[in-house]
């Protein structure tokens, strides 16, 4: 009916003006050219929410995360008259725009979200503002120093960098801090190895990227500390339980010696295994770890007791050495010094004549 295609025309023209196509000609003119800059230097704020860390990987170096990103800068060249509030616009019609070209250095891998079409958003304001959205992960590296391993503590730092337009060209600043969102609320984001991620761990700074020319872009630095319990109950304390019973074989008579020598082996190659299933699990390194400087105290100290009782059993047996067989080689020793005192004296008498 006539009502029927009325109100599919009208409802057509809600959606287009909600998506803001019908006017996408006219915002940008006929004379736009969305290859420069709006103005030098355009100041791009940067919004960035840390909304999770699915993984962090101490043997590669690197760690993933899921960010929020929003991008809102000035372009003084838009027409926005009769444009009276905030307008979404298809975000595949970013390309008909002006904008910044940020990275993120070191990341090794970035990936959308995305169900039916990728989560981002594209708005324009009424004051010439263009603001653009994404949600993104991003596995980035990190440089990981382990000399304190396992009571380290590190500094991982996401880089967010213009490509091609200089400090001149593209400012980033940041429009507010960096926070922490877990499901849609600030919270604390919790990690495996770690202690859980707090608003007061995270922090952003600006940076300049140096090189050929100078390159605007921002640092969020995150401080991370290595959860210790872990390593106490599996480590530290069996290590140190062993050391202890390895001592208690000091109070075995050295008669027994089967029972000792027993306990003091089997303590020593129990404290081999367990030095080489933790070098296994941690991080290779080309200096010594904390932990590896504690194994080794250890295996030398189960050393020493071993090495001591050794000692003893030599000294034992030569005080124990039967007296008659001492005075047979207290006399074979006399009668070879006679021996070679005749020789020598023989010789003399030869080279005398």
């Amino acid at each position: 009916t006539i009502m029927d295609k009325i109100c599919a025309i009208f409802l057509l023209i809600q959606a287009r003006f909600i998506h803001g196509d019908f006017n996408i000609s006219n915002l940008i003119g006929p004379g736009y050219d969305p290859a420069s800059s709006p103005h030098t230097p355009a100041n791009v704020q940067v919004v960035v929410d840390i909304l999770s860390i699915p993984s962090f990987n101490d043997l590669k170096g690197e760690f993933e995360v899921e960010l929020k990103m929003e991008f809102k800068w000035k372009d003084e060249r838009l027409n926005v008259d009769g444009l009276e509030k905030k307008t979404n616009y298809d975000p595949r019609r970013l390309s008909n725009f002006w904008t910044p070209d940020p990275y993120i250095l070191h990341q090794r891998s970035l990936f959308s979200a995305s169900i039916m079409k990728q989560s981002e958003a594209l708005r324009i304001y009424p004051d010439k503002s263009v603001k653009y959205g994404v949600l993104q992960n991003v596995r980035v590296g990190c440089d990981l120093q382990f000399r304190h391993y396992p009571a380290d503590s590190q500094t991982c730092s996401i880089f967010l960098i213009s490509f091609g337009f200089t400090e001149d060209v593209v400012k980033f600043v940041w429009g507010r801090e960096v926070r922490l969102r877990y499901h849609g609320v600030q919270g604390v984001i919790s990690l495996d190895n770690y202690k859980d991620l707090e608003q007061h761990h995270v922090s952003n700074h600006p940076y300049t990227h140096l090189g050929e020319s100078p390159k605007s872009g921002l640092e969020i630095r995150l401080l991370l500390q290595r959860r210790l319990s872990v390593h106490v109950t599996q480590t530290f304390i069996p290590s140190a339980m062993l050391v202890c019973i390895s001592w208690l074989s000091l109070f075995i008579p050295p008669d027994l010696v089967p029972g000792r020598m027993a306990l003091c082996v089997t303590t020593l190659l129990t404290l081999v295994t367990m030095f080489g299933s933790t070098t296994s699990t941690a991080p290779s390194t080309a200096y010594l770890k904390s932990s590896d400087i504690w194994m080794f105290g250890c295996l030398f100290t189960v050393f020493i007791i071993l090495s001591e009782y050794c000692v003893v059993l030599y000294l034992r047996g030569l005080s124990n050495f039967p007296e008659e067989q001492r005075k047979d080689l207290d006399k074979s020793v006399t009668a070879w010094k006679k021996m070679q005192f005749c020789d020598a004296k023989k010789t003399s008498e030869t080279l005398d004549r």
